[in-house]
């Protein structure tokens, strides 16, 4: 009661000392957390909560629970031994009255909302919550070239296979024209589109893609886009280039130096025209 009247004694005196005073009076006894967090696939990963303590207050024990409201880690500020938990996760170190815990290696099954909980006294416990979304880019090995008539394979990768829906190559040519090859879908076989069946397949997965090309020609170089449709992230691709070599064919040709006696010429390297 006192500390209302001190309030309204001060919001008499401005509106800035008023707006100030009552927002000190909020975050007494509240958690801070980030409301929102992306957190890259296979890396470690650390959330952080922090509690505003009021007078007389003392932190007990803090608790965090995982998605399913599954005890992730507790322990007693200030006690090492205290601590107890899954054995992914790790505490890590933090300020007075924040708690951090680390992710060894985020994965798929992380992504979802962690609550933070700061046992107090004599006033209870008070939490606050994080969201968590797991995030991957899409990989490509470096440009490649092959010989005509040769084999050729590119790949692309995706860390989170979970989120995929259909993975799409599409070949786009120096002369700027775009053709999509083939694709792959959840619960269901390899496309190949009709004019590249029968010297083009599709791996059958949804994180490592190999796009293979046998025999090649040099209509196939170019640029190639490897496209996964997500079902909560949209599309995410990445390019890789084919460069194609066409090897000289060896010529030989004789020429007669006296009557009956033929001679070969030096042979000749000719590279085929390509069109």
């Amino acid at each position: 009661m006192k500390k209302k009247m001190m309030i309204q004694a001060s919001c008499r005196k401005g509106l800035h000392v008023c707006l100030l005073l009552m927002m000190v009076g909020r975050l007494q006894g509240r958690v801070t957390a980030p409301e929102r967090l992306e957190a890259p696939v296979e890396k470690p990963f650390t959330l952080i909560c922090s509690v505003s303590r009021e007078r007389g207050e003392s932190l007990r024990q803090v608790r965090w629970l995982d998605a399913q409201n599954q005890t992730l880690l507790s322990y007693q500020p200030g006690n090492r031994d205290s601590v107890s938990g899954q054995q992914y996760v790790e505490l890590a170190p933090s300020p007075k009255d924040t708690s951090s815990i680390t992710i060894r290696r985020v994965g798929f099954r992380d992504e979802g909302c962690y609550t933070c909980i700061f046992d107090m006294l004599p006033s209870g416990s008070k939490q606050g919550q994080t969201c968590l979304t797991v995030t991957s880019q899409v990989t490509v090995e470096s440009n490649k070239t092959a010989v005509s008539g040769k084999k050729a394979s590119l790949m692309c990768t995706y860390g989170l296979p979970e989120k995929v829906q259909q993975i799409v190559w599409r070949h786009n040519s120096a002369q700027g024209e775009s053709k999509e090859v083939a694709s792959f879908a959840k619960r269901s076989d390899p496309m190949i589109e009709p004019p590249f069946q029968g010297r083009v397949w599709l791996s059958a997965s949804l994180s490592q893609s190999e796009l293979t090309i046998q025999p090649v020609t040099v209509q196939d170089e170019g640029c190639y886009t490897c496209l996964y449709n997500t079902h909560s992230g949209g599309p995410k691709t990445s390019t890789v280039c084919l460069t194609i070599y066409v090897l000289p064919k060896p010529q030989v040709s004789y020429k007669t130096t006296s009557p009956g006696v033929m001679k070969p010429i030096a042979p000749q390297c000719r590279a085929p025209r390509q069109r």
